[in-house]
């Protein structure tokens, strides 16, 4: 693909400039420093590792895991696969990472094309960048910028995220398809168009399909005027301009995390038995970012229900991501409290039919690379949250377990208890030793009404129901939590605590 000659970042990415470059990296550097700082050549970082495709430069006191380099060449990997043979560099030539010392430094290399310093900026195959890691900036390095500046920005979100927040459809995209166009907007404004541009971008793909959205991508000329922009639209997707983006704006409301594609990270390493257990955090994969961190994927042929348990002395999040969707609300098991620390802890939910892929963190000490004292397991079960309480199926909670973590939507969900009006759903569970149940809320993402019955469901003779706070937990007897809300509600978080 042609190679963008300037990108300069918005909120979380860049954005490709007008000229073109030929020039070798070795003298690109020279000349971004007297572009950007007239005679003055910018004081870039000196290299720190180099790989097969990559030279990574940083100051000496930037803390680096030492297989950062691996997951760059994942990431390299992956997303070079989805965009086709004519991505990233041509054979002996690298990309140049340089990782700046901080905003100020980033604005003296990348300028301030839309009325704001940058996070960051790519030309040619040379990203600068205040960040460890900028997967969007990456995208402008392996794809260039070939097309209309909308669409570049398009790609980098798509696969790279931007930090955009909710898409705006109200946006003109018809005028903003067009490089003179968007290059005019300035912030704040133009931090919208990222969201838009890259919502926009996976309604193509979606829709048409990658290939025909890849090859649209390389033939739409960068500073074409509207009405070509138009016409090679409906030459290559058979559809106007304008008919694709009414069918955009009628879709449904959505954020970046819900059309960002996931490349790299659902292509690590898989947890392909029933029951995955990691003893100790390393530096692996994306933890060149993050020391102790490990991302894995699996994926669920049907609904599955996930268990994860962990047990740290340290803060710790456990999440669960869809590859290609968000989930909601977020999946996650987080450590962080001082009473906490130290106490086995789980996370129960269920997932549709789909891939996913897990980010285990825990918090590092300066310069640790790897930790022993953290313990993971992953366990996928038959689903574990019923959408009626008469289904739920009864699990054994191991007995040094001090809290459960449920989370879930109530799209699905049956109203066990028409009275009240409010979707139900239903976890049964069995304790191994004598507890006494305690509430953690993670309003606003929370059920409205809770109940815990032993033996049986609500309105059942034989069952015994009340508040959830407060309950003796008898060994041995099957208990029922029912979560309760509007099923049009985004979702619940709810914990559990079993107290000694």
């Amino acid at each position: 693909m042609p190679i963008a000659a300037r990108s300069a970042a918005g909120a979380g990415g860049g954005v490709a400039g007008a000229d073109a470059v030929a020039a070798p990296i070795a003298a690109l550097a020279l000349a971004i420093g007297m572009a950007a700082c007239g005679d003055d050549e910018p004081d870039l970082p000196p290299l720190r590792f180099e790989t097969a495709h990559f030279r990574y430069h940083a100051y000496p006191e930037a803390s680096l895991c030492p297989r950062y380099g691996d997951w760059l060449e994942q990431h390299y990997a992956a997303l070079t696969a989805w965009l086709g043979p004519s991505a990233g560099p041509a054979a002996g030539e690298k990309i140049d990472y340089y990782l700046l010392r901080n905003r100020l430094q980033t604005g003296e290399v990348c300028g301030q094309p839309h009325g704001d310093t940058p996070g960051g900026c790519t030309r040619g195959r040379s990203v600068y960048t205040e960040r460890a890691y900028h997967p969007h900036e990456l995208v402008h390095a392996y794809a260039g910028c070939p097309s209309p500046l909308f669409f570049c920005e398009g790609i980098a979100v798509l696969l790279g995220g931007g930090n955009a927040g909710a898409v705006d459809r109200t946006l003109d995209v018809e005028s903003l398809v067009a490089t003179a166009a968007y290059s005019s907007v300035t912030e704040p404004a133009f931090s919208a168009t990222y969201s838009v541009a890259g919502s926009f971008s996976r309604f193509l793909v979606d829709r048409y399909g990658r290939d025909a959205y890849l090859s649209f991508y390389v033939t739409v000329p960068r500073d074409a005027p509207p009405e070509e922009i138009r016409t090679v639209f409906m030459s290559m997707f058979g559809e106007s301009l304008e008919a694709a983006v009414a069918t955009w704006r009628a879709e449904p409301a959505q954020g970046e995390d819900e059309f960002v594609l996931h490349l790299a990270e659902c292509a690590s390493a898989a947890l392909d038995d029933p029951v995955s257990t990691l003893d100790g955090l390393s530096c692996d994969g994306a933890g060149g970012i993050r020391p102790l961190r490990v991302v894995r994927t699996f994926h669920a042929s049907a609904e599955t229900g996930i268990v994860i348990r962990a047990t740290t002395g340290r803060v710790l999040a456990a999440d669960v991501y869809g590859c290609d969707h968000a989930l909601r609300p977020q999946r996650e098991l987080l450590s962080y409290t001082p009473s906490e620390l130290g106490r086995p802890r789980e996370l129960w939910t269920n997932v549709e039919a789909g891939d996913y892929w897990l980010s285990l963190s825990a918090e590092a000490a300066e310069g640790e690379t790897s930790a022993s004292d953290v313990s993971v397991s992953v366990e996928r079960t038959p689903p574990l949250i019923a959408d009626a309480c008469a289904t739920a199926l009864a699990r054994d909670v191991a007995t040094d377990t001090s809290e459960i973590v449920f989370a879930g939507t109530l799209a699905a969900a049956a109203d066990d208890s028409p009275v009240d009006g409010l979707a139900d759903v239903a976890v049964r569970f069995r304790v191994g030793a004598p507890r006494t149940a305690r509430t953690t809320s993670f309003t606003p993402s929370d059920a409205e009404e809770r109940t815990l019955c032993a033996s049986g469901c609500p309105g059942e003779s034989a069952a015994t129901c009340g508040a959830v706070s407060g309950t003796s937990l008898v060994p041995g007897t099957e208990y029922t939590l029912t979560l309760a809300g509007t099923a049009t509600s985004a979702g619940y978080r709810f914990g559990l605590q079993l107290a000694e």
